[in-house]
Parts: C-alpha cells; sequence; structure tokens
C-alpha cells in the first residue's frame, strides 16, 4: 500500500475516535447547560439533538464502512499471522475504534522488518 493511502486510511480511522471524545463533550454540556436553566422540553428534542442524531448516524455507517475495510485486509494482509487472523476478526469487531487504530499502526503503518541472516542464527 503506498504511503499517501496509509495516511488517508490513518486519518479516517482516528476520525470516529475523535467523534467519541465530541460526543461526549457536547453531550454532557448541553445536558449540564439545560439542567442549569432549568430547560422543559415541551416541544419535542432541541436542535442541537437532532444535529448530534444526523452526526451520530453518519458515524455509525462511517465505522461499518471502516470495519468492512479491516475485516478485508485482516485476510489479504500477510503480515497478519494465519493464527492470528480470526483473533484479529474478533478483536476488531469487539473493540472497533481502537482496534482498528491498534490494527492501523501494528499492520499497515508500520513497514515489515526484514529478516537477515543474523536473526536467523
Amino acid at each position: 500500500m503506498k504511503k499517501s493511502n496509509k495516511i488517508i486510511l490513518g486519518f479516517c480511522t482516528i476520525i470516529p475516535f475523535l467523534y467519541f471524545i465530541f460526543f461526549f463533550i457536547y453531550i454532557f454540556t448541553n445536558i449540564f447547560l439545560m439542567m442549569r436553566n432549568e430547560v422543559l422540553i415541551e416541544n419535542g428534542p432541541p436542535n442541537w439533538f437532532i444535529t448530534l442524531f444526523i452526526f451520530h448516524f453518519i458515524a455509525i455507517i462511517w465505522i461499518i464502512v471502516l470495519l468492512i475495510i479491516y475485516l478485508i485486509n485482516v485476510f489479504r494482509n500477510d503480515r497478519v499471522q494465519d493464527n492470528k487472523k480470526v483473533l484479529w476478526v474478533v478483536i476488531i469487531f469487539l473493540g472497533n475504534i481502537i482496534a482498528m487504530i491498534v490494527y492501523w499502526y501494528l499492520y499497515i503503518w508500520s513497514e515489515p522488518k526484514e529478516v537477515t541472516l543474523k536473526d536467523q542464527s
């Protein structure tokens, strides 16, 4: 994979993690402000909630696309040992946002170590 593609994939992989942080800060800040101002929700959800819902939906689709990309990469990547491929699939499913960042760094970004004659003896 070309270095530019690795950088693009890495950037796309870190976006859900950054969104996750933004999401919690944004939600807790707005809920705190609503409680502080004693705002009652009488006419449906506030506008910030609807906007956040749209962003959350986009983030879910984004993560699903990344999941598909990484699962395909696990089985096509020769650097992942055959006995660890299923393990990486499970790890990526269960810890998706963090696991994809770790997998990207270990198997996509870092170059394979070259084996020399000294290493074999």
